[in-house]
């Protein structure tokens, strides 16, 4: 979404408040005592206990009570009539649940706002400001009467050693600054002469304002010996390392979170809203909220690929079924999380579809197998077994739709009721393999040309003999500006550089490289070739020469192969039949039309199948 929508405005966080919420307790207590007459029940009445009992025996009301809630609030949010945000309304989202440790789910969402400054560090920073002025507070008046939530407190997840948290910083940057009015401040450089100085100040002014409490921004400035609000405005550049926000705030106010005092007041709850500056922000948050993995999968990839070295002789399947129980033995789990799977309510939400567009080779992409309704509708001997993807349903497109390419046709296009093509009212967001130019320069190529140039037949037209190099060369301007319509002006690659910074810095990871190589996989010769050109070719030879390196990360040696001798001996002992079966397979494997092979064993028991 980021790639083709580009950067998001801003940064929400919704916090669940069980306790806290009157209506959720009054329905807990209707369900838990079966009254249908609730006059006399005050829910503020009960005790912490009483409401804990409520909550912790109705895990699944609470699920989806904060599921409604949270849709509720992006359903206004995005009204063309009556968002709170008025001209800033919410146009796209992205939303991710995640699960906190004390058992209670948060949503975490990015927001793509109508009307945005996009240039917030240059020449529209004044309408950067308005926007967030209108959008944001700190304020104890528009809180009502609810600021506790939203007051941070320093806890050990503050601090990133563990121990002592004397000498560190708190990560969140608490408490707050004060400022008499919003600024968005880039960082000074560090050959200013007054750098050190200023950095000093800001250091000791962090210190006072933790340890002092000050009545007004002039008692501020006096205590810390701030002269002029330029000067204080120097110190605050001295003092971070890339582009920050620096919101309207008393120095009353230092410890209050963010907040938007709409969905605030509707949530009562904790929460966060911040305005994404630049590409690193974007990327922090991506990496530190939105593509977080759930406790005790961050090792996931690691185990697969020990699973696979352990057990070679596993298929998909097998690895899938043996990590699903490794996963549920190992991983705690709370009731309301459980209840969230159970009631399989989303982890992810968007409000545009994503639709994803496989550019692998086709002997690689994964194929749906239709319903069993349809393939007993097929003949009998028919082997079209296979529900049509993207690249299917486009080539068979009608003659209006031949200019299209399969980008545009996936983004903009869709059947009706009638079984014609139309466009659709809101284009689709399209995702695919997006290989990197600088290590895959070929997959690259021949991705862009699948996506951008319109074809009939990708075989014959587009991979036969490579011809995708000649077409990308002839058409790279013309490529260039179809990507335009699915690639906005945000430097993605930057963007995603940073991502994987940030992941490295979160998280050691053993060898990326080994992950890389699993994931880009290239076609390769079919190994039978040799053997049927030349019978009397030592058997299985071809395959050695090409493991590994030849036929990807997903060949591995095994030590549990069949001998040659071994082998040659079950070819002498099979019969006429057995031998007819074998050349059947081998001729399968070689003919052009890549048809399912279809084999039928019957017979009593005993009399030799597995054979």
């Amino acid at each position: 979404m980021i790639r083709q929508l580009g950067k998001p405005t801003a940064f929400m966080t919704l916090s669940t408040n069980e306790i806290g919420w009157p209506d959720l307790l009054t329905l807990l207590h209707k369900l838990a005592e079966e009254k249908e007459d609730m006059q006399n029940f005050i829910a503020s009445e009960l005790s912490f206990i009483q409401k804990s009992s409520l909550i912790n025996n109705d895990a699944v009301t609470c699920a989806i009570y904060f599921n409604k809630l949270v849709n509720v609030i992006m359903t206004i949010l995005q009204s063309k009539k009556f968002s709170p945000f008025g001209k800033f309304r919410v146009i796209n989202y992205f939303l991710r649940i995640e699960f906190q440790h004390r058992g209670s789910p948060h949503a975490h969402i990015l927001l793509w706002l109508d009307n945005a400054p996009t240039d917030i560090l240059g020449e529209e920073q004044k309408q950067a400001i308005e926007m967030i002025n209108s959008l944001v507070s700190v304020s104890t008046s528009e809180a009502s009467g609810n600021i506790k939530l939203l007051t941070h407190k320093h806890t050990f997840t503050c601090y990133k050693k563990i121990g002592s948290n004397s000498g560190q910083k708190c990560r969140f940057e608490a408490p707050f600054m004060p400022c008499k009015s919003t600024m968005i401040l880039i960082p000074m450089e560090k050959t200013n002469p007054l750098y050190k100085e200023h950095l000093k100040r800001y250091n000791e002014i962090r210190i006072n304002l933790e340890s002092n409490d000050y009545d007004s921004i002039d008692d501020y400035y006096e205590s810390n010996n701030i002269r002029s609000d330029e000067e204080y405005e120097y110190i605050l550049r001295a003092g971070i390392s890339r582009p920050r926000i620096f919101y309207k705030r008393h120095p009353s106010e230092k410890w209050h979170n963010t907040f938007n005092p709409f969905v605030f007041n509707v949530l009562k709850s904790n929460m966060d809203f911040q305005i994404i500056t630049e590409e690193y922000s974007c990327a922090a948050y991506v990496v530190e909220y939105v593509n977080k993995t759930n406790r005790g999968i961050s090792n996931l990839q690691r185990k697969i690929i020990e699973v696979m070295n352990e057990n070679p002789e596993f298929d998909i399947v097998e690895i899938t079924r043996k990590m699903s129980v490794d996963m549920l033995n190992t991983i705690e789990m709370s009731s309301q999380e459980a209840a969230w799977y159970l009631l399989r309510l989303p982890m992810s939400k968007s409000s545009v579809a994503v639709q994803y567009i496989n550019t692998c080779w086709p002997i690689e992409r994964q194929k749906i197998r239709k319903t069993q309704k349809q393939i007993d509708e097929l003949d009998d001997d028919s082997t079209d077994i296979w529900k049509e993807d993207w690249h299917d349903k486009y080539q068979k497109r009608p003659e209006e739709l031949e200019a299209i390419s399969l980008a545009q046709f996936v983004s903009k296009y869709t059947k009706n009721k009638k079984g014609e093509f139309v466009r659709k009212k809101q284009p689709q967001v399209i995702r695919y393999r997006n290989y990197d130019m600088t290590q895959d320069y070929n997959e690259y190529r021949r991705e862009m040309v699948t996506l951008h140039i319109p074809f009939r037949n990708e075989d014959t037209e587009i991979l036969a003999d490579m011809k995708f190099t000649t077409i990308y060369d002839e058409h790279e301007n013309e490529i260039l500006e179809k990507r335009k319509e699915f690639e906005s002006n945000i430097d993605i690659q930057k963007t995603i550089d940073i991502c994987r910074q940030l992941c490295h810095e979160g998280e050691l990871i053993d060898d990326e490289s080994e992950i890389r190589d699993i994931a880009t996989r290239f076609p390769e010769p079919n190994p039978f070739e040799e053997l049927y050109r030349n019978p009397n070719a030592a058997v299985n030879e071809d395959l050695r020469i090409a493991t590994l390196k030849n036929l990807g990360a997903i060949a591995k040696r095994r030590e549990n192969i069949m001998s040659n001798d071994h082998f040659c001996e079950l070819m002498r002992s099979a019969n006429e039949k057995q031998k007819d079966l074998l050349l059947h397979v081998i001729h399968h494997n070689l003919s052009a039309e890549k048809s399912p092979l279809q084999l039928f064993f019957t017979g009593p028991a005993g009399c030799g199948k597995p054979l």
